[in-house]
């Protein structure tokens, strides 16, 4: 086989993957991602990525980590290449990348062990959405650009809103867990409200079309929190993290333990008043009000016996 005829191969071979996986190194001097030039997209490792929010849901992450560990190499590499799980980023003025979406995905990411393959499989493919660092602007032009965008959340995990964003973690590591996002997730699996894209939901009864808006899981957890309260120990530091392991004895008992009076209050009116009552009101069915009370089952395994999948009718 001559030299010709191996460059021919490796032409073929590598026309044949998905550009995610060719994709290089981001850089802060890189250019917004175009759809119709794939070679926009570029990789960076997990622990590069800034965090635009200040909370997830620890048990739903624990939940992911889990089932990532499991991948073999080979598995990970094409889950990870998959359009869908491609990270939206804002290059910030000062060259960093700071992520819009996936927060869970990156954080499940940072948290998985596996020894199959090691920390420097941690690779997540980008799009870069806009680039500040050719932008002169200062930094509160730049959060509130980011806020009127919707690419950024500043509530924290107790629902406290208005939250200085010079407050957020510098990477994944340090977002703060609030179970009422894990909880949230739950209701939506089961389609108790309905979520855009959510395919186990087709054959659900619902009275509107849905959307899949920005934070929707943060707004519908808001909601749980006001009316379904957690027990969280009588301690002067449980008033400022009553979330952390110190604070919450039993977490997945506790959300198990509301799960059914959230799937109702997901269907009542209170609900649909919550979305309505917002400044400036939001359109409920936009965010998967479904007052038929219809939805799926969940069956429970893995971590803690928490970590959810629908069981259809």
């Amino acid at each position: 086989m001559n030299y010709k005829t191996l460059a021919l191969g490796a032409a073929v071979l590598l026309g044949s993957l998905p550009f995610s996986l060719l994709a290089g190194t981001c850089k802060p001097s890189d250019k917004p991602y175009d759809p119709a030039d794939p070679d926009t997209l570029c990789k960076l490792h997990v622990d590069e990525l800034r965090p635009t929010q200040f909370s997830v849901g620890s048990v739903a992450v624990t939940c992911k980590a889990q089932k990532i560990s499991e991948k073999s190499k080979k598995k990970l590499k094409k889950y990870l290449a998959d359009e869908k799980r491609q990270i939206p980023v804002i290059v910030g003025p000062d060259g960093n990348f700071y992520m819009t979406d996936h927060h869970h995905l990156s954080t499940a990411l940072y948290r998985a062990v596996s020894s199959k393959w090691g920390n420097k499989s941690k690779v997540l493919t980008i799009q870069i959405l806009d680039n500040y660092t050719t932008k002169d602007v200062t930094w509160g032009e730049f959060w509130e650009a980011m806020q009127e965008q919707h690419r950024s959340y500043n509530y924290d995990n107790k629902g406290t809103p208005d939250m200085n964003f010079a407050l957020l973690p510098v990477d994944v590591s340090g977002l703060l867990n609030d179970p009422y996002r894990t909880l949230s997730r739950w209701v939506r699996e089961s389609c108790g409200y309905v979520k855009k894209g959510k395919e186990q939901c087709d054959g659900i009864r619902t009275d509107h079309k849905h959307e899949a808006p920005y934070f929707m899981e943060f707004f519908w957890g808001d909601f749980f929190r006001q009316h379904l309260p957690l027990k969280v120990k009588d301690l002067e530091v449980c008033k400022s993290i009553p979330y952390s392991e110190t604070c919450l004895d039993d977490e997945v008992d506790q959300l198990k333990g509301i799960y059914d009076e959230a799937m109702k209050l997901a269907a009542s009116d209170k609900a649909k008043e919550y979305f309505e009552k917002q400044n400036p009101p939001l359109d409920p069915w936009e965010y998967g009000y479904n007052p038929s009370g219809e939805h799926l089952q969940l069956k429970w395994g893995g971590y803690q016996n928490a970590c959810e999948e629908p069981v259809t009718p």
